[in-house]
């Protein structure tokens, strides 16, 4: 009887848990696309950049705290103050092709936000060709 009585309160433990986190989802930020392919470009081509656009679907602010890129070539520019419930934002990432090699690369920008689920990757990719 004890062990039923134990199983019952983990599982409505599990459900509360599962409602809360459903419940905090609402805060954050949408992104119209989280990969951005430059496809074939020169490998002399220099500084090429892109834009992720982001809209605030909750109804409270959220903060970037912070961009991390993998690799010291692409640079990314974000918005340092609060994006507003219901605007929109630019993240802008810079991939620097001198001195790479040829061939495929990708690489990821993580955002760290206030938003409860708080890591975002956003990723480029493309060809380097001579």
């Amino acid at each position: 009887m004890m062990r039923r009585i134990v199983i019952l309160f983990v599982l409505v433990l599990g459900a509360m848990a599962a409602w809360a986190c459903e419940k905090n989802d609402s805060t954050r930020l949408t992104f119209g696309k989280t990969v951005h392919d430059f496809g074939e470009i020169s490998m002399h081509a220099g500084k090429i950049m892109c834009q992720f656009e982001c809209v605030n679907n909750s109804d409270s602010a959220v903060v970037i705290l912070g961009v991390l890129a993998n690799c010291g070539c692409t640079t990314p520019v974000y918005p340092k103050d609060p994006i507003q419930p219901g605007a929109t934002a630019v993240v802008q990432v810079t991939y620097d092709t001198t001195g790479r090699p040829d061939g495929e690369f990708e690489k990821e920008v993580v955002l760290h936000t206030t938003a409860p689920k708080p890591r975002i990757a956003l990723t480029v990719r493309g060809c380097a060709v001579r």
